[in-house]
C-alpha cells in the first residue's frame, strides 16, 4: 500500500519498519529451522550447489513461494524476468537477499547452496517523498593556510556569503585538484566565504520537499544550502570525466567563522553580460553546445539544478561554465524513479509552468481525452496555474475528478529554463515574465501550442531566429506537458547542434 496522502513521514516511518520486520524475519527464520544452510558466498566453491536443479524464490515477510528458478542461474535479466512474471513486481521494484545480504546483478547463484532460498522484498516508494540533504556533506575542511592568500577584489555578494578574486599559490591547490595545477606559481580563483552557520546540519530540519511546500513553517530548510552546493561541487571534482562546462571545485578552508569555497575563477564574468550588451556576436549555437553538454553530464549523474539562468553561466577562455548549485537535488532514486519536487525554484523568466504547484494535497480537474487512471498529467487548476497531477484510479476523460497534486521531475525544468536561454541567446529577450496564464505572452504561446512563439514574435513584428534553433528551444519550452520535452542528450542531437558532436 502507498503512504498516505495526509501523513508523508508516518507512511515512510512504516516502510522503514516494515523493512526492517523482514530482514529480522529471515535472521529469525534462519536461527530457527535453518542454521545449516547459512549461505557463504565464496565464488570458489561451486561444490556447495545441491542435487536439486531449482531453487526457490520467497516472500521475505510471509516465506511463501513465489517462484522457482534454475539453480544454476546467475542473478540477472532471467531471474528478473521469472520474478516479474510470477509475482507482477516490476524489475525496479526487485530486492533478493540470502541470509540477509542483498544480491547484486551477475552474482552466481551456483556458489550458493541451492537449498537456501533467495528471499524477496518488493520495495515501493512515493517519488514524492524526497532529501533535501542527500548532496550534504560532512561540514569538516583543512584549517584555513596562514599565507598564500591575496585578494585582488570583491566580485559580489551572496545569500550565504559574499564571492572575491583571489590569487593563490598553486601549491596550496595541489592536493584539492584531480588534474595537474598550472606551472605557474600563483592562479586566479573564486572565493565564496560562506558563514560557518550556514554549514550547520540539524537533525529538526524537514528534509522533504514536499512536507516543507505542505507546511512551510514547521522547521523548513534554508531557500539555497551551502552544503548542497559544496556537496555537489565535491561529488564533480571527483569525476575522471567531469563536464569541462561545469565550474570546477578547487578545494575548501575553514576558519573560527567562515567556510572558504573555492572554485576555478571565470575571467569572462556572466554571459547575462554580453547579452546585456549586445557583445554575444555569432556564439550563440556554440554557446547552447555547451550548455546543453553541461546539463546532459549533470543528468546523466541524477543531479538535477533548478536554477539555470543567464546570471549562473560564466564565461572562462570564451567557453561555458555552469555554476551555483544550492538548488541542486536527486533527480532519480537509486531505483531509477524520476522523484518529485514542489519548491518554485529557479528565476522567473526561466521557471517552468509545472513549477508552480498549490499548497494542497488534491485539485478538482478534468481528466483529458484519453487519460487513463494512473496517469500523470498537466492540467489547468482553474486558478490561473498548470500543475501534474496523478489521476485516480476511477477518472473517466472528459470528467471532473479529485485528482492528487504530483509536483514536478528535476531534469524537465532544466530543460526548460535551458530552453529559455538558447531562446534570450538567439532572441536577446525573454518572451515572457512569468510562465503564468496570468501572464499574457504565456497564454498566448500556450493557447498554440508548438506554433506559439512563432506566432508571438511575428505579433511583435520581431524576426525569427533560424529553423534550428527556433525548432529546438520551441520543443524545450513545451508548456502543455513536460514529458513531451526532449532530453538534453536529444537536444545535442538535434539538426542544429549536431554538427558539433565530434571528439575534441
Amino acid at each position: 500500500m502507498e503512504p498516505s496522502e495526509c501523513e508523508p513521514a508516518a507512511a515512510s516511518q512504516r516502510q522503514g519498519d516494515e523493512a526492517l520486520a523482514r530482514e529480522m524475519l529471515l535472521r529469525l527464520w534462519l536461527k530457527l529451522g535453518h542454521e545449516d544452510s547459512t549461505v557463504a558466498l565464496d565464488k570458489s566453491s561451486p561444490a556447495l550447489v545441491g542435487a536439486s536443479s531449482k531453487r526457490e524464490v520467497r516472500w521475505m515477510a510471509s516465506g511463501d513461494v513465489v517462484c522457482s528458478i534454475p539453480a544454476s542461474a546467475s542473478y540477472g535479466a532471467e531471474v528478473v524476468a521469472e520474478v516479474n512474471e510470477k509475482a507482477g513486481v516490476p524489475e525496479r521494484e526487485q530486492r533478493l537477499y540470502v541470509d540477509g545480504e542483498e544480491l547484486t546483478m551477475d552474482t552466481p547463484l551456483s556458489c550458493i547452496s541451492s537449498s537456501v532460498p533467495l528471499m524477496l522484498i518488493r520495495t515501493l516508494s512515493d517519488p514524492r517523498t524526497t532529501d533535501l540533504s542527500h548532496f550534504h556533506i560532512l561540514p569538516v575542511f583543512d584549517e584555513l593556510p596562514r599565507a598564500g592568500f591575496t585578494m585582488i577584489r570583491k566580485v559580489s555578494e551572496g545569500i550565504n556569503g559574499d564571492i572575491y578574486r583571489y590569487r593563490v599559490s598553486s601549491e596550496l591547490l595541489k592536493e584539492c585538484q584531480d588534474e595537474p595545477c598550472s606551472s605557474q606559481a600563483t592562479v586566479d580563483v573564486a572565493i565564496k566565504k560562506l558563514r560557518n552557520a550556514c554549514l550547520k546540519r540539524s537533525s529538526k530540519v524537514q528534509t522533504s520537499e514536499r512536507a516543507v511546500h505542505l507546511e512551510s513553517w514547521k522547521n523548513a530548510p534554508p531557500e539555497e544550502h551551502s552544503l548542497t552546493e559544496i556537496g555537489v561541487l565535491s561529488y564533480l571534482s571527483k569525476q575522471p570525466d567531469m563536464s569541462k562546462y561545469l565550474i570546477r571545485m578547487l578545494g575548501c578552508f575553514c576558519t573560527s567563522s567562515q567556510t572558504w569555497l573555492i572554485t576555478e575563477f571565470a575571467d569572462g564574468g556572466e554571459i547575462f553580460d554580453l547579452v546585456a550588451s549586445s557583445s554575444l556576436g555569432d556564439k550563440a549555437q556554440r554557446f547552447s553546445w555547451e550548455l546543453l553538454q553541461a546539463v546532459d553530464y549533470l543528468h546523466h549523474h541524477h543531479i538535477g539544478h533548478r536554477d539555470i539562468s543567464l546570471e549562473n553561466i560564466l564565461i572562462k577562455a570564451d567557453s561555458v561554465k555552469l555554476m551555483d548549485f544550492g538548488l541542486a537535488v536527486q533527480s532519480h532514486s537509486d531505483s531509477g524513479v524520476a522523484l518529485r519536487y514542489f519548491k518554485a525554484a529557479g528565476k522567473n523568466f526561466y521557471r517552468a509552468p509545472e513549477c508552480y504547484v498549490p499548497v494542497v494535497t488534491e485539485v478538482w480537474v478534468v481528466a483529458p481525452p484519453e487519460s487513463k487512471p494512473g496517469d500523470v498529467v498537466m492540467v489547468n487548476t482553474g486558478e490561473g496555474f498548470l500543475c501534474e497531477v496523478r489521476l485516480p484510479p476511477n477518472c473517466v476523460p472528459g470528467i471532473s475528478c479529485r485528482s492528487e497534486v504530483w509536483g514536478y521531475a528535476a531534469q524537465s525544468v532544466d530543460i526548460f529554463a535551458t530552453g529559455m536561454v538558447i531562446c534570450i541567446l538567439c532572441c536577446g529577450f525573454p518572451i515572457w515574465q512569468k510562465a503564468l496564464l496570468a501572464d499574457p505572452s504565456f497564454a498566448y504561446v500556450h493557447n498554440l501550442g508548438d506554433q506559439g512563439i512563432a506566432s508571438l514574435l511575428s505579433r511583435w513584428q520581431m524576426p525569427l531566429p533560424p529553423s534550428g534553433p527556433m525548432q529546438l528551444f520551441t520543443e524545450m519550452l513545451r508548456t502543455s506537458d513536460p514529458s513531451k520535452r526532449p532530453s538534453a542528450s536529444d537536444c545535442l542531437a538535434s539538426p542544429w547542434l549536431a554538427t558539433l558532436n565530434v571528439p575534441h
